[in-house]
């Protein structure tokens, strides 16, 4: 009689289940779920010294990380002045290769020069090579001789053509009939007399 008068809320939380607070008025939704059990007692003393251990390894990472970086790139730094070129020896080719140019330059002109500033030129490249005490064989092999044979041949070339056009302007004065077919001969009407049979018997 006495276990009458016990709420039902009392009898399932003393046999572990715990309310779902359903607001559901189906009879299929559960109100009642078996308890889960009691959670483990955490030691916060051993998460403390994790966390500082952790905290600890993570500052001493970041510690050799960054001066590893540091000296990476001192390292490049060292190795890019090593292998730096002059730069008074970079300016020095340059000049060389501007002097070659301009010389390269100037020999292109010498075939088309006039005769008397080709022979000055000559002229002067024979008296520079005398001066500096160098033999004159290479310079006429290399230059003054493939200079003539070019001012040669280019002026066999225009001797040439300056025939070549008299030649067309000779053939085109010339009064000459594109069509060179014979005029068609003229037909002249010969009077037959039809009936003639050609024999004496009539």
């Amino acid at each position: 009689m006495a276990t009458r008068f016990v709420p039902f809320a009392v009898h399932m939380r003393r046999a572990g289940f715990v309310p779902t607070h359903s607001k559901s008025w189906s009879i299929y939704s559960p109100k009642w779920i078996q308890a889960p059990p009691p959670s483990p007692t955490v030691d916060m003393a051993a998460v403390d010294r994790t966390v500082d251990v952790l905290t600890r390894f993570v500052a001493k990472w970041v510690a050799q990380s960054r001066k590893a970086r540091r000296d990476y790139a001192h390292q490049l730094s060292l190795e890019a002045a090593k292998y730096q070129p002059d730069l008074w020896y970079d300016l020095g080719i340059l000049d060389d290769r501007q002097q070659a140019d301009r010389q390269q330059a100037l020999r292109a002109t010498y075939p088309a020069m006039p005769v008397h500033q080709w022979r000055a030129a000559a002229a002067e490249l024979v008296a520079e090579h005398k001066a500096a005490g160098k033999d004159l064989l290479p310079l006429i092999q290399s230059l003054i001789a493939p200079v003539w044979a070019e001012r040669d041949r280019r002026a066999a070339d225009q001797a040439r053509a300056v025939v070549e056009v008299a030649q067309v302007w000779g053939e085109m004065a010339q009064p000459r009939l594109h069509n060179r077919q014979r005029t068609a001969q003229v037909r002249v009407a010969r009077v037959v007399n039809r009936f003639d049979t050609g024999s004496d018997s009539e």
